[in-house]
């Protein structure tokens, strides 16, 4: 931990509950609070839903409530809401604010235009996976060149922005928060474990397709898939339909995943696309062996295939489900897996990431990095 006199940072979110983005968020203010600093968090969604990250004491809390989901582009009440962020903003007088996904980091640069207030914004998505529409991205494009820094956590999401946008792009990898186990765990049971959000990109109607062929040849096994979405509806049925009621189960949100990641003898992120799945640092943290998609960003930065985990090719079902059974097969390899996983978990934690962002707010008041 980098010493520095107490400054106050304000970090700007659209929620605080169940997500990648707002779990860095809680790990960063959780961080910087405990560092002696002043640590301030807005939030603009009105209609949060799902548990809240817990905050220490010191972390204050101011909920704005100003957007939905869903908001349309071209509408003249968002002049009003990015007067009472600026109005906010601005009162508390921040060495500098943190902002966090694409259109909430253009959202706060265009209401701190003018203040001196120096900006740093972090992108989570994988860009040219998710663009924001025409009048978003021209948007993008005039206020990014305003910002101190742009962060992404891997190397091919700064490159793709540095390709399409002005302004200073770096990157740094985002702290994961996690409880390294001590040791390798030998009483695990035979379920395959799955943490996110019921969305498509997650890709769980393909770990269910994988899963589906797994239990015709590999009789004992469960699947545990934890987290609540909009496809919900869509994987109940296709669990239905597959005749798995009794060996794939679906709690929703849940607050120990830690545990039951220490429980479990495999996990596997099925997934689509990823920028720089959380999710997995918590699943090295528990000694599991773990299988992820080789997404374009993400997964691949996190994991060495064959080392401490493997890497499938993405949307690729038949591969997922040769992998799960590779690993059911071999039990001395996820032995060996999840013990690397282990070695590897403590460079990918607060302690040891939050370094560099310590430097970034060091410098947030002498000039662009």
């Amino acid at each position: 931990m980098i010493k520095a006199s107490s400054r106050r940072i304000v970090l700007v979110t659209s929620c605080i509950g169940g997500g990648g983005a707002e779990r860095i968020v809680a790990t960063m203010a959780a961080y910087w609070a405990h560092a002696n600093h002043e640590v301030h968090v807005v939030t603009l969604r009105a209609d949060e839903s799902g548990p809240a990250y817990a905050f220490p004491p010191p972390v204050r809390i101011h909920r704005l409530q100003l957007v939905v989901e869903h908001n349309p582009v071209l509408d003249l009440r968002h002049i009003g809401r990015l007067w009472r962020l600026r109005r906010l903003l601005v009162s508390l007088r921040p060495a500098f604010v943190l902002s966090f996904i694409d259109k909430l980091n253009v959202a706060v640069l265009l209401s701190l235009s003018g203040t001196g207030i120096p900006v740093v914004a972090t992108e989570h998505l994988v860009p040219w996976r998710n663009p924001l529409g025409p009048v978003w991205e021209r948007l993008r494009a005039t206020v990014y060149p305003w910002a101190r820094a742009v962060i992404s956590p891997t190397p091919e999401m700064s490159a793709w922005f540095k390709a399409h946008y002005s302004g200073t792009f770096r990157t740094m990898p985002y702290p994961g928060h996690h409880e390294v186990a001590l040791g390798p765990q030998e009483d695990r049971s035979p379920v395959i474990f799955s943490a996110g959000r019921l969305a498509r990109e997650k890709g769980y109607d393909l770990l269910l397709s994988a899963f589906a062929g797994v239990s015709e040849k590999r009789a004992g096994w469960r699947l545990e898939i934890a987290g609540e979405g909009p496809e919900r509806g869509v994987l109940t049925e296709q669990i239905r339909a597959f005749g798995l009621q009794s060996r794939v189960c679906m709690p929703g949100h849940v607050s120990d995943i830690a545990a039951r990641m220490r429980s479990a003898e495999l996990f596997v992120l099925s997934s689509r696309q990823e920028a720089y799945p959380m999710v997995l640092c918590e699943a090295m943290a528990a000694g599991v062996a773990i299988i992820a998609s080789d997404c374009p960003t993400g997964p691949r930065a996190m994991i060495d295939d064959g080392e401490n985990g493997m890497l499938v090719p993405p949307d690729d079902a038949a591969a997922l489900g040769s992998a799960i059974i590779e690993l059911i097969d071999d039990a001395p390899r996820r032995r060996r897996l999840g013990a690397a996983a282990l070695v590897r978990a403590p460079q990918l934690a607060a302690a040891h990431v939050m370094l560099e962002w310590d430097q970034l707010l060091l410098d947030a008041g002498s000039g662009p990095p």
